[in-house]
């Protein structure tokens, strides 16, 4: 679905700024709505608000399917992208509360690497095959499919068996004034813990800078080697990925994560710096060393973000948190399709990695702490 929207608004405009924005009207809904969206959900139960969330998810995305075929539009797909952000408002916080509640702390790193597994390995085959995809389906196709997986996915959750305790009448029932007061309690938490903001902030640093390198992916594969060659290079994107999730559910790391930690960001950032090099066979290589080091990073310092936030916060600290991730990873995207325009990707992108380097040694101030 994401390579088919993609395509087609590159297609459409020739533009990787235009790109760009249909990412950001995806995204600016969950910022703007998400830390009121969390304190909301905190009251209700999860697994509804997830249910929910997909199943409206899936119809939007099966109407624009429709839409589509008989009219490409671009403001349809802003309008679409803008209401599935809605929806990923009140799922994220869902989910971020819900899967500590079902595991054990001490086995989070461990839960998200088997995951961070299945997921990779669904989303091997769909990009191995979505760019064969492109080229023997239309794209309403296969956003109407996209819509039905939104479905499957509402319907799955119902299975899902969870005890939440912290669900009482008197949360049921708020006002403004209540919500005013949960966001005072989060800010006090902030405030306390010094080394918790050094890891939010250099987490959106690094997020910033990758996000650059993902919108100009897609517009550097199809002038260089083709949308074949970028499915080929998102599978192994997502095969590196898997690498590191088997290797982090097998490994103990608790007493090295920050040191593992630093060694990702080199391990994905380096590789990196040999994007120029015009053969595919190397480029597909370097795809994959960044799903591996990529993996290792974000299931480290995403565990941290969540396990280091008192269980009772744990949805509205997230639900402040995850907008800032998201924030700089729409402006990483804005600026890359700005940038993608007026600059050599090659060169664009290289450079995000060299700052990724550098914002990366910051974890040592958490490491000495």
């Amino acid at each position: 679905y994401n390579m088919a929207i993609a395509k087609c608004v590159y297609d459409m405009t020739n533009s990787t700024f235009m790109v760009s924005i249909v990412v950001v009207l995806s995204m600016l809904p969950t910022i703007i709505f998400m830390p009121i969206a969390g304190v909301i959900v905190e009251r209700f139960p999860k697994k509804m608000v997830l249910v929910y969330s997909d199943f409206v998810r899936g119809i939007l995305t099966i109407l624009l399917g429709i839409c589509f075929v008989f009219e490409f539009n671009f403001v349809l797909i802003c309008i679409v992208s803008l209401s599935l952000g809605i929806c990923e408002a009140f799922f994220r916080p869902a989910i971020m509360t819900l899967s500590p509640l079902i595991i054990k702390e001490n086995l989070l790193v461990r839960a998200s690497s088997i995951t961070m597994i299945i997921s990779n390995s669904v989303t091997i085959f769909g990009n191995f095959v979505g760019g064969i995809m492109l080229l023997m389906f239309n794209i309403p196709a296969i956003i109407i499919i996209n819509g039905i997986t939104f479905i499957i996915s509402a319907i799955s959750e119902l299975f899902v068996s969870v005890k939440e305790d912290n669900l009482s009448k008197d949360k049921l029932d708020f006002n403004f004034r209540q919500i005013k007061a949960d966001f005072v309690e989060s800010k006090l938490f902030f405030y306390q813990q010094k080394s918790y903001v050094i890891l939010l902030v250099t987490y959106c640093a690094i997020v910033f800078l990758l996000s650059i390198y993902a919108i100009l992916r897609l517009p550097f594969f199809e002038r260089n080697f083709g949308i074949e060659t970028y499915g080929i290079a998102m599978g192994f994107l997502a095969l590196g990925g898997i690498a590191s999730s088997v290797l982090l559910s097998i490994l103990d790391i608790e007493k090295n994560k920050y040191r593992v930690l630093l060694f990702s960001i080199v391990g994905m950032s380096v590789p990196m710096l040999l994007m120029e090099i015009p053969y595919a066979e190397v480029v597909v290589g370097v795809t994959f060393l960044y799903g591996f080091f990529n993996g290792i990073f974000h299931t480290i310092l995403g565990t941290l973000l969540v396990i280091e936030i008192p269980i009772d916060l744990r949805a509205r600290i997230s639900s402040i948190t995850t907008p800032l991730i998201l924030l700089s990873s729409l402006f990483g995207q804005l600026i890359g399709g700005i940038l993608g325009d007026v600059i050599k990707l090659e060169t664009v992108i290289m450079a995000s990695f060299i700052a990724v380097l550098l914002v990366g040694m910051n974890l040592r101030r958490v490491i000495k702490a």
